[in-house]
């Protein structure tokens, strides 16, 4: 075997293909997200009371938290990918948005509130699967082998394509000179 095709085949027994996509998205959530929200921190209304010199609103905070569904009686609960598959659900779990009111420079009020649900890449740090035993994946009927790095929309896994059109279906690489 090549040194070339030996050098390969280390790399991917040690990389999975799908690490990238997965540290992608969790930077996105843990800090991308957060610079989305200071580029928008205050907001200023132009209709203010007639009693009032200044009013602000301002976001605080933004956070995701873990994969859940509402049932029907209007209970939360976890909710595993393969349930997501079966029951042909979003395995996605809610964005919560700290905001507060801020009255003539004093921040009357603050409250806690969901903006959304964000579709969780498995095996990243907010799905329930990252850092579960083998036993423990197939305890939530999973396969221990998937590396994750997609999402489940409605039941069907969805993935996103990164494509780079130098050469059709060849992997390339560069010797250092």
């Amino acid at each position: 075997m090549s040194n070339a095709k030996l050098l390969l085949k280390k790399y991917f027994e040690e990389n999975s293909l799908v690490n990238t996509d997965i540290n992608s998205f969790n930077r996105f959530v843990n800090e991308d997200l957060n610079k989305i929200l200071e580029e928008n921190k205050v907001i200023e209304p132009t209709i203010i009371p007639p009693n009032v010199d200044e009013f602000k609103i301002q976001f605080d905070n933004i956070w995701v938290g873990k994969p859940e569904i509402t049932e029907a009686d209007g209970s939360k609960r976890d909710v595993y990918p393969m349930e997501a598959r079966l029951r042909k659900l979003s395995y996605s779990a809610p964005i919560y948005l700290e905001v507060s009111a801020h009255i003539d420079g004093v921040q009357r009020e603050s409250f806690k509130l969901q903006i959304g649900n964000l579709p969780i890449m498995l095996k990243s740090q907010f799905c329930h699967l990252n850092g579960l035993t083998k036993d423990d994946l197939i305890k939530h009927g999973e396969d221990p082998s998937d590396p994750g790095g997609y999402f489940i929309i409605n039941g069907s896994e969805k993935v996103l394509v990164k494509i780079e059109d130098l050469a059709a279906n060849r992997f390339m690489w560069k010797k250092k000179q």
